[in-house]
């Protein structure tokens, strides 16, 4: 979701330090069977590294287009992920937001981008086990 302010609200937000960025993660979904409360994301344009991510943490999804992947297509996505509260997971946000800055993307080609391991949960360690692409 895109944070909107007006000027006041902004220029307050900005002389306390509180303007962040929020981790975007680009990539393709899929659903995570029988677990609704997951969706399964693969970053970037390959669907070899599927990561099973909860609905709650996710602040939004904008759809960008739906992408042919081997004999089938997925939609592909912009994941807005929410700020986290627990400590932990701040620490793990704050890393993610890091590497992404990092690695600036080479190019506008989704399969070309790379990266996100361990940022959530490994596919092998969903509880519906190993889900076909």
């Amino acid at each position: 979701m895109i944070e909107r302010h007006s000027a006041k609200e902004f220029l307050d937000k900005l002389r306390r330090d509180e303007i962040i960025r929020p981790v975007t993660l680009m990539g393709m979904v899929k659903k995570a069977d029988d677990d609704a409360a997951h969706l399964m994301f693969s970053l970037g344009g390959t669907c070899s590294e599927w990561v099973a991510i909860p609905e709650k943490a996710i602040e939004s999804v904008e759809v960008l287009d739906v992408i042919r992947c081997k004999d089938h297509t997925h939609p592909l996505v912009k994941l807005q992920l929410t700020q986290p509260t627990s400590e932990e997971a701040c620490l793990y946000w704050s890393i993610a937001r890091h590497a992404l800055r990092a690695k600036p993307h080479r190019s506008s080609t989704p399969s070309r981008q790379r990266g996100g391991r361990g940022l959530f949960r490994r596919e092998d360690a969903h509880p519906a086990g190993n889900v076909e692409a």
